[in-house]
């Protein structure tokens, strides 16, 4: 339905994806290697529980719990009243009615709030995955180096392979990409009086 991570990875290789196949698979592999490695030294230097970006974004969220009021309906449940709305949370489930906690798996305003009141430790409800050890994990292993002789070794100079004979299409070259059939159309309407 969506092609957006493609998109963003081939917006990564931009320069790679002219190159003849091998040599793009070759830099593109070096790409990576070089990514993976450069995130593995960062992250040793970090001090905290989660990643630093998320530690950021974790004050943000508890500088925004202190304008809420926290009423407490159960061992769990919460009702949070914001100066618009009133919300409920769930703590067991890790439920918000606002929907955010559920969307991005990280706790909304109104959640932090409420484990505040309950006495927890935010860190305890937050996804594994913006923890800084699953960061580490993540590229703990390196991406294991290929050498060109090692691949070509095999492959005798002789043989000439030459490219398949192709026929040019009729009438003007595809610019614009084709869309899925999934994907919705945003088109403005226009309103006859």
């Amino acid at each position: 339905m969506c092609s957006s991570l493609g998109e963003c990875f081939n917006s990564w290789i931009d320069k790679e994806c002219h190159l003849p196949i091998t040599a793009m698979l070759d830099e593109i592999h070096m790409k990576m290697m070089k990514m993976a490695s450069d995130r593995r030294m960062e992250c040793k230097n970090w001090k905290t529980i989660l990643c630093p970006t998320m530690e950021v974004k974790l004050a943000e969220k508890i500088e925004e719990a202190r304008s809420v009021t926290v009423a407490r309906s159960d061992k769990h449940v919460f009702q949070v009243v914001t100066e618009k709305h009133e919300y409920r949370v769930d703590l067991l489930s890790r439920y918000c009615t606002c929907n955010n906690w559920g969307i991005d798996g990280f706790p909304c305003r109104h959640a932090i709030a409420s484990i505040y009141c309950k006495g927890d430790s935010v860190y305890s409800y937050i996804e594994v995955a913006f923890l800084a050890t699953s960061f580490s994990n993540t590229y703990s292993h390196g991406i294991t180096a290929i050498s060109r002789n090692e691949i070509c070794s095999d492959v005798s100079d002789e043989v000439e392979i030459l490219p398949p004979d192709l026929k040019r299409a009729l009438g003007r070259p595809r610019v614009k990409r084709i869309e899925s059939t999934g994907a919705m159309r945003y088109t403005a309407h226009k309103y006859r009086k």
